[in-house]
């Protein structure tokens, strides 16, 4: 009786994966994301009352470069994070998302077997091979010395993120705010102020979306970054995808 019903239930599985829409995308590197409420919204399908999303996202990142001045950055950590949405329909065109977002970051465990793994498929990483196995690192050279910026302790909530969407036709456009609601200990992992981003998605096929995003304002206030200012950092992307059959994340809904 159990044999059968695992085999019901894994028979069902990929009927049920492939049913899925394709999730939000928040990016995980505090870099970009303390610096602009960028991240990638595809479309809201209709659906009546109020419905809910968690999507998770865990990284290995390692990012090393040298400015022409000689002035060094790395990035090494494991970043961890999720994303708990909430949306429901304001009548056919109009609709609300709600984001609240939990971030982690920490030493990791598993550059050990990231660095077999590239040197089995013949692609060795030389940033990650120069670093100590499983140590935290976020370094910045500025004209005013160096910034060993420490790692925020323990999960924390990031910054609630509200939007407010529309369908046209095919289409879509969502206006998002993310608002200054950050708990991390280190500031350098929050925006620091309240940050607006413009998306247009539009479907052009079956499986297809052309997906173009516009932030119509970015900026950063904190201390530990060089952003200047508090002034609008407008900024852009365009990018056409092929939608998958199943997404290439946990999604759990």
């Amino acid at each position: 009786m159990r044999s059968r019903l695992l085999v019901a239930a894994m028979a069902a599985l990929p009927m049920t994966l492939v049913a899925q829409a394709l999730p939000p995308y928040v990016p995980t590197n505090p870099v970009l994301a303390s610096r602009s409420p960028l991240y990638a919204q595809p479309i809201v399908d209709r659906r009546p009352g109020w419905h809910t999303a968690v999507t998770l996202d865990y990284g290995n990142a390692i990012e090393t470069s040298t400015a022409t001045d000689g002035r060094t950055y790395l990035f090494d950590a494991e970043t961890s994070q999720v994303d708990l949405w909430l949306g429901r329909d304001l009548g056919d065109d109009w609709f609300s998302l709600v984001n609240v977002p939990i971030r982690g970051a920490h030493d990791g465990w598993v550059d050990a077997f990231l660095n077999g793994y590239h040197d089995l498929i013949g692609i060795p990483v030389p940033a990650r091979n120069r670093r100590p196995i499983d140590t935290y690192g976020w370094v910045i050279e500025l004209p005013d010395g160096v910034r060993d910026l420490p790692r925020a302790s323990g999960p924390f909530l990031g910054d609630l993120r509200v939007a407010m969407g529309r369908r046209l036709g095919a289409g879509q456009l969502v206006l998002s705010a993310t608002l200054p609601t950050s708990t991390a200990s280190v500031d350098a992992w929050s925006r620091g102020t309240v940050g607006l981003s413009l998306s247009a998605v539009a479907r052009t096929a079956s499986r297809i979306a052309r997906m173009s995003r516009i932030n119509i304002s970015s900026v950063t206030c904190n201390s530990v970054l060089p952003s200047g200012p508090c002034t609008g950092r407008p900024s852009a992307f365009f990018a056409s995808r092929r939608r998958p059959r199943v997404a290439c994340r946990y999604s759990l809904r």
